[in-house]
């Protein structure tokens, strides 16, 4: 039994692009990054949003690979259980990574002011 399946991208994908934000963390309003109205409201929302959404990246990226891996052990012929799941927890973290970082932008501006 093999300990990788294809669906474990989806977790390296994500460990991948926060690691990208985290090493080389995007200029201010940049072409990449966490890009939304509040992010670019400011330079600290754009600090800040970048700074969150990348540690949230990778929690979710490693979330996704623990789960994949524990479907595998559990589940080893039941692929479409393990696409299912795995899909299903990419855009539950994508939502996730969304309202958090919007959250904590939110409390930056009552903050601020």
């Amino acid at each position: 039994m093999a300990f990788f399946s294809t669906e474990m991208v989806i977790g390296s994908l994500f460990i991948a692009a926060g690691a990208v934000l985290k090493i080389f963390p995007p200029k201010s309003r940049s072409l990449y990054g966490y890009r939304t109205p509040r992010s670019l409201k400011s330079v600290q929302n754009w600090k800040e949003g970048n700074k969150l959404s990348a540690n949230l990246f990778i929690l979710s990226g490693c979330l996704n690979i623990l789960v994949d891996f524990i479907l595998l052990i559990s589940f080893p012929s039941k692929i479409a259980l393990r696409v299912l799941v795995s899909l299903s927890l990419m855009i539950i973290s994508s939502i996730l990574i969304i309202v958090i970082t919007e959250k904590k932008l939110k409390e930056i501006d009552r903050i601020t002011g």
